[in-house]
């Protein structure tokens, strides 16, 4: 988790992993189809939502070329 570049505002409280919940920390591994626990302000809502889903389309993309 810490080689990302989350948006600013956010913080990861939690990752849902099938059955498993996670408390994550540096060394935690976002793995296909986790769901993350993420706490924001409610003034950076919906600057947040739009800076995660290009955060993922920007891994998707890098996967496929790379």
């Amino acid at each position: 988790m810490s080689e990302v570049e989350w948006p600013l505002g956010i913080l990861i409280v939690g990752i849902h992993r099938g059955d498993v919940d996670i408390v994550p920390n540096g060394s935690t591994q976002i793995k296909a189809g986790d769901y993350l626990v993420v706490e924001s302000s409610e003034s950076t809502y919906h600057s947040i939502g739009v800076s995660m889903r290009d955060l993922c389309h920007n891994k998707e993309t890098s996967n496929q070329n790379g």
